[in-house]
């Protein structure tokens, strides 16, 4: 990793466990991973944030597809697993989910959070309920 990301002081940058937060690796994908020069100069800020989320979702679509082929040359084809290959998509997948988050101004926490909630909600018993579905 750059030293230039080497989180100086900030407190969002990394947690307890010592470890890069949510939050800094959501903008660093947003700052220095996505820099187009010339492609959105001139365009407003709504302009690339609608650039940036459409991006996004075509990058995870794409990407969940590279994540499939991984498991079906696994599953179809009886190659062994690839675990080197999981963490490579999941970081892609990861990258574009925190680009489509930042696009939308939605920080990673927030959706961890929300998810939780649901979660505790929808397993109130333990168990999935699809009354609290």
């Amino acid at each position: 990793m750059s030293e230039r990301f080497v989180p100086k002081g900030d407190p969002l940058c990394v947690d307890v466990l010592g470890v890069w937060g949510w939050e800094y690796y959501q903008k660093f994908v947003n700052t220095e991973c996505f820099k187009t020069p010339g492609l959105l100069a001139g365009k407003s800020e709504a302009e690339i944030n609608r650039y940036k989320t459409d991006l996004a979702v075509y990058g995870l679509a794409g990407e969940s597809g590279e994540v499939i082929d991984v498991l079906k040359k696994e599953f179809f084809h009886g190659a062994p697993r690839n675990r080197e290959a999981e963490v490579k998509e999941a970081g892609d997948l990861m990258w574009y989910f925190a680009l489509f988050l930042a696009s939308r101004g939605i920080t990673m926490t927030e959706v961890l959070k929300a998810n939780m909630e649901k979660l505790v909600k929808r397993h109130a018993e333990g168990y999935f309920d699809k009354a609290h579905a």
